[in-house]
């Protein structure tokens, strides 16, 4: 055997000759046909098969496929409608998803309806032959209001509608929409499923195989699909969810109960923090309030000098991870709505949202208090 021969062929693959408790990083391309299950890595890869099992068991979902981001992931399952279509869409909605409607849909000729879906009987009147889907997140995005995940899965399947929701912000551990019935629920695995700010990646999960086929499609036939590497470090930060869920709702809800109790902030936005309707209903379908509180400051001045103070919330995008991070939807995720459109869902200049980490939750009280105390002593 020559020595360029050597370099290519002159060892076995290690994982022939061992069997590693952490799974390995698959990196090939492409496979030996014909010997096994694989081919290409863009239609299979080990580690995303790993990391989708998982994900299917813990969203109690019967197929799962993972992307390269929450979009793609988001896209792949909005894609299933055809130029004439129409969908339902709560107005209360991730900014990015609310771009993909209005930028990459509606010029298909796929209409938006947009509407409250806490109020069923009108979303009803806004039904058209051409519906198709019924889209939402609960908690929402920015502003955590909750919706009922059971009647909106009901509300759809009267009307022969898909339901689609985003179960981001509280991930599997807290909640599990499948189970309440709707169709398809999306994730972005950058957040709570990755947990540690490294990774980029989302999730669609479904039990419906014409779905599911569709959406494996888009998978495949798009290139939407996550790096051996990536899927391999998602799959390693799944076995921290539960303790670093539960760490994060308990920092979340201490900084929440915090901030209403003082007289810094016009309002605080956390699920199950009121005694009200809505309360009610996430207390019914969630097991817990996740790690996202929204303050709203009064106005972008004191908002953004409030920032500035912060020593351990990071002025970022982004949210879900172990690290606490502070963001300003008004100029960040939902930069690109119309004044109109912010004023229509809350979205004010005096808005932060805040994504509790794992610190200790006195040092994050601290740091808050330390923050808008230094901004008001200034004025």
């Amino acid at each position: 055997m020559k020595f360029s021969t050597k370099l290519i062929h002159g060892s076995k693959n290690p994982e022939q000759k061992s069997k590693p408790l952490a799974p390995a990083i698959t990196l090939s391309t492409t496979f030996y046909y014909n010997e096994s299950d694989y081919k290409y890595s863009r239609s299979n890869n080990p580690n995303r098969n790993l990391l989708e099992e998982k994900l299917a068991i813990l969203e109690n979902a019967k197929f799962c496929s993972a992307f390269s981001s929450g979009v793609a992931a988001i896209s792949s399952i909005l894609m299933y409608l055809k130029p004439g279509d129409s969908l339902i869409v709560n107005k209360a909605i991730y900014g990015g998803t609310f771009r993909i409607i209005k930028d990459i849909l509606e010029p298909f000729n796929i209409k938006a309806i947009w509407c409250n879906l806490s109020n069923l009987e009108e979303a009803k009147k806004l039904i058209l032959p051409s519906t198709k889907m019924v889209y939402f997140e609960t908690p929402s995005n920015p502003l955590l209001k909750i919706f009922d995940i059971k009647a909106i899965a009901k509300f759809a399947s009267d009307f022969d509608l898909i339901s689609v929701c985003d179960n981001t912000f509280l991930s599997p551990y807290f909640q599990n929409p499948l189970e309440l019935g709707v169709s398809v629920v999306v994730h972005s695995t950058s957040k709570f499923l990755g947990g540690h700010s490294d990774i980029t990646g989302g999730a669609v999960m479904t039990n419906d195989e014409k779905l599911y086929t569709h959406i494996k499609m888009f998978q495949k036939t798009n290139g939407a699909v996550p790096s051996p590497f990536d899927t391999w470090l998602t799959e390693r930060s799944l076995k921290t969810l539960a303790v670093r869920m539960n760490k994060q709702d308990e920092n979340a809800r201490a900084v929440a109960t915090f901030l209403k109790e003082s007289n810094y902030c016009k309002m605080v936005y956390y699920p199950g923090l009121y005694d009200d309707e809505e309360s009610r209903i996430h207390k019914s379908q969630a097991t817990g309030g996740g790690a996202v509180v929204s303050v709203d400051f009064g106005s972008q001045e004191r908002a953004l000098g409030v920032v500035l103070n912060f020593e351990l919330f990071a002025f970022a995008e982004s949210l879900g991870g172990v690290e606490s991070i502070v963001s300003h939807p008004f100029t960040m995720s939902h930069s690109f709505l119309s004044p109109e459109e912010k004023e229509e869902n809350g979205i004010t200049p005096g808005l932060l949202r805040f994504s509790c980490g794992l610190e200790d939750s006195n040092d994050l009280i601290s740091d808050i208090k330390k923050a808008v105390e230094e901004f008001d002593n200034r004025k």
